[in-house]
């Protein structure tokens, strides 16, 4: 029977699903579009660990067509490799995982536990921060949104005190 549901275990990971204990918002994305927003959560396993085949995963929730929040849905192939999407690497054991967005891979984001609670760690003004929340500001174009700036909020790792940076791409 252990052996059965090992191998169901194992059939529902490949295929995609998650066998995270639980999930914990980590940080979202705004932007000057529209009130939709991209959430960022870590997935727990049953150890208390980030699940290590996906440990964020990645969605939208539509505030503009429903303002309750539950109007969910998950991004678009072309949404995860140009835009929101994780490019995610793990350290040796495991213990914590590097990833870089998509759109601002020179940024990279570190997400781990502490205090058994999920974060997710970004340079913010040089300083080691948490992130609670980034912004984008765009104009559309004809082909892709053009962006004007990006806002990162957060709270410095040691002091708890808050972050802010501001970032214009050139």
């Amino acid at each position: 029977m252990k052996s059965l549901s090992l191998t169901i275990a194992a059939i529902l990971i490949f295929a995609g699903f998650s066998t995270a204990r639980t999930t914990q918002q980590l940080f979202y994305i705004e932007r000057s579009k529209n009130s939709n927003k991209v959430y960022y959560e870590a997935r727990i396993d049953n150890n208390g660990m980030l699940e290590k085949h996906e440990p964020v995963h990645i969605y939208w929730i539509l505030w503009a067509q429903d303002s309750t929040g539950n109007k969910r849905e998950e991004l678009s192939l072309l949404e995860k490799n140009m835009g929101y999407g994780l490019k995610v690497s793990t350290n040796k054991n495991q213990k914590f995982f590097t990833a870089s967005l998509s759109a601002f891979p020179d940024r990279p984001i570190v997400f781990c536990m502490v205090n058994n609670k999920a974060v997710a760690e970004i340079i913010i003004n040089g300083r080691n921060s948490y992130i609670d929340k980034v912004y984008i500001n765009s104009r559309e174009t004809r082909m892709f949104p053009k962006v004007n700036y990006i806002e990162i909020f957060g709270r410095d790792v040691k002091t708890n005190e808050a972050m802010y940076e501001k970032i214009t791409p050139k």
